[in-house]
């Protein structure tokens, strides 16, 4: 009798169990949600308002809101603008997809995640601050926002997705808090942390541009849409190219190798380039003949012998000074001597 009851009350207790955990699916006024966990809570999955200026309610059904699930203001043109309340944690992916009327939206220091696609075409944005609870930025969570002037990722963030911040026509700098562990910014273009990978090239940034030489690896995307890129130089110590790495650069009429072929070229990385685009390198290194194709680049005339790096310029600079100012002081003292 007692182990029947025993059995019976551990069955109770499996039924509560999945019932606490059971996601549903239920609407408040212009918000559909869906409420799951222990203790519960609610997760935003549509809108059906009007849009303009919205406040997302910090509790739905009498749950707290602590999501903006995926797609759940996806395609929502008529939204200007959205404060989040302190109860969100995260904003799943694709969330405000596509929104193009919006121009500010509040992400709250509660927020962690930031998900794929999450503001992608928020072609009306012209800021974002990310708090410094966000610990993740997902892929192309901030792409083709074309008025997107200036980003700041803070020193909690630890991932940044593929393209996070690519065609953003507009975007001039992107800053790095010094902090940070995994990534660094250098007059506005984001690396990583060792300076070894150009992830991203704001896409609104004008004047003259030198890769870094202690760059290895040009970025997925990373110089997307550059249109007023009129030529790039490619360093020795460059081994891989993303893919989109310089595609729909309009105005990109030639790029110059300054070293062997990378041994990693990303598809389409020249995609909607002019077609009378070129490639350059030294004649003793392994590209293909003038005329001859490299992943879709056809090769142009070669180049003369190898450039000298700014660093190298520098250190024979310095060398020089020396040999002067030795030669002096000696002839200084041999002059003393002879006195």
């Amino acid at each position: 009798m007692r182990s029947t009851i025993f059995v019976l009350v551990l069955l109770l207790s499996a039924f509560f169990v999945v019932a606490t955990d059971t996601v549903s699916a239920a609407q408040e006024g212009d918000y559909t949600y869906t409420t799951s966990g222990s203790p519960v809570v609610a997760t935003i999955t549509g809108y059906t308002g009007a849009g303009g200026a919205i406040t997302i309610p910090p509790t739905l059904g009498g749950y707290d809101t602590v999501a903006i699930g995926n797609n759940a203001f996806y395609n929502c043109t008529s939204l200007t603008s959205v404060n989040v309340p302190s109860s969100v944690t995260s904003i799943g992916d694709w969330a405000f997809y596509n929104c193009t009327s919006l121009t500010s939206v509040n992400v709250p220091s509660s927020v962690t995640s930031i998900g794929d696609y999450a503001f992608a075409v928020c072609a009306s944005l012209t800021s974002v601050t990310i708090p410094s609870s966000v610990t993740s930025i997902g892929d192309y969570a901030f792409s083709f926002c074309t008025s997107l002037t200036s980003v700041t990722i803070p020193s909690s963030v630890t991932s940044i997705g593929d393209g996070a911040f690519a065609v953003c026509a507009s975007l001039t700098t992107i800053d790095v808090n010094t902090d940070n562990p995994n990534y660094a910014s250098i007059d506005g273009v984001l690396y990583d942390k060792t300076i070894t990978t150009l992830i991203q090239y704001p896409g609104g940034r004008v004047g003259a541009f030198t890769i870094r030489s202690s760059v290895t690896s040009i970025g997925g995307w990373a110089f997307n849409s550059c249109t007023s890129l009129t030529s790039v130089t490619i360093r020795s110590s460059i081994a891989s190219i993303g893919e989109y790495a310089f595609s729909s650069c309009t105005s990109l009429t030639s790029i110059t190798f300054l070293g062997l072929a990378p041994t990693t070229v990303g598809a389409n990385w020249i995609l909607d380039t002019p077609m009378g685009i070129r490639g350059h390198a030294y004649p003793a290194s392994n590209f293909p003949a003038p005329g001859g194709d490299f992943h879709g680049l056809t090769m142009g005339a070669v180049i003369g012998s190898p450039a000298i790096d700014n660093t190298m310029l520098i250190l024979v600079a310095v060398i020089a000074i020396t040999v002067v100012l030795v030669a002096m002081l000696f002839a200084m003292s041999r002059r003393k001597g002879k006195k």
